[in-house]
Formats: C-alpha cells, structure tokens, sequence
C-alpha cells in the first residue's frame, strides 16, 4: 500500500523543515519568510497526520473485511469498513493530485478534483467548459 511509503516520505520532510526552522532564527529573519516557514512546518505536520488517520481506516477496514469472511461481521461493521475504504480511497487520491500540482496555484494549497458525472447534456456542458476554465487559469 502507498500509506505507509508516504507517510516516510513526509515524515522525512517535516524532521527537514524542523531541523531548517531550528537553524534559523525567527525573529531577526523577515517576517514572510518566518511566515512561510512556519506553514510549511505546519503543512507537513498536517499530511503526516492524514497519512496515519489514513493508514489506520485502511488496517480497520482490513480487519473488518478479514472478519467478514468468516462471518462475524453485522452489517453495521461492514457498512464502516465500506465507508472507511471510502474516505482512504479520496484522500490517497487528493494526496496524489496534490503531489503532481506544481507552480503558483497550488502554492496555497489548491488542488484540483475531476469526478465523473452521468452522461447526459449536462455532462457534455462540464466537458467542454471545463479545459477553457483550465487553460484561464493555469
């Protein structure tokens, strides 16, 4: 699974961006660079974080659907490895979609989500304002 790499990686990031903070000094730097710091910091706490909430609903809903197959799972428990499975699923997909958005507009953490539609007019309205919305943008 990708939890547990990525939750190395951004761990590897936050000791960096600590070990970076704790050479400078904040108070004599500027202030927006002491700023930016400080989210980075903050940034980097938050994805580890997500990163282990994320690796924990995947293990429960593991051992919620190991407990299924031998039928002591009600249909409550199931219900919650299913949503469970639901929430990993989004945000490893945030997560990657945040890691491959690079340049100004992703700089405050923008990140951008597609999801599939049904078919129909409306869809085919999304689908051809979507690319000038990105071209205006990006």
């Amino acid at each position: 699974m990708i939890a547990p790499v990525a939750v190395e990686l951004e761990e590897e990031r936050r000791i960096k961006q600590e070990e970076s903070l704790c050479r400078c000094n904040l108070w004599n730097s500027d202030i927006t660079i002491s700023n930016e710091s400080l989210i980075t910091l903050a940034d980097a706490i938050k994805m580890v974080n997500d990163l282990k909430d994320v690796q924990h609903k995947a293990e429960e809903a593991k051992l919620i659907t190991q407990l299924a197959q031998i039928d002591l799972v009600n249909h409550k428990l199931f219900e919650e490895a299913y949503n469970a499975s639901l929430d990993v699923s989004r945000f490893l997909d945030y997560y990657e979609m945040s890691k491959l958005l690079t340049g100004p507009y992703d700089k405050e953490g923008a990140c951008m989500t597609i999801t599939a539609g049904l078919e129909g007019v409306a869809s085919e309205m999304w689908t051809e304002k979507t690319p000038v919305y990105v071209y205006q943008v990006g």
